[in-house]
């Protein structure tokens, strides 16, 4: 899973035609448990060609103030740069995603 800031994450966003980013923090205890959800979706979801990368929001707060983060951990799905939230599932479940 790709690691964004400040510096690369218009670029990366804007060179896939669909992806999923997941806004973050390590003193979270959600993120922390979802962290080894994301690690599989990244595996499931790259071979459909929809890369996932994460953001720590604390560190590049700048990104959690453009994309108005409220809570986290926060899922935001972009199709060629443009951002729609992610409402889906985040716990693995066999083949899909549930809530």
């Amino acid at each position: 899973m790709t690691v964004l800031t400040s510096k690369n994450f218009t670029q990366w966003v804007n060179k896939h035609k669909l992806s999923l980013v997941a806004f973050v923090s390590s003193t979270c205890p959600y993120c922390v448990k979802l962290e080894p959800e994301l690690e599989r979706a990244a595996k499931i979801l790259i071979k459909s060609s929809i890369p996932l990368a994460k953001v720590d929001a604390i560190q590049e707060e700048d990104l959690g103030i453009k994309y108005d983060l409220k809570t986290l951990p926060t899922l935001i799905l972009f199709r060629k740069g443009r951002n729609f939230p992610y409402t889906g599932g985040r716990e693995y479940y066999g083949k899909n995603f549930k809530k």
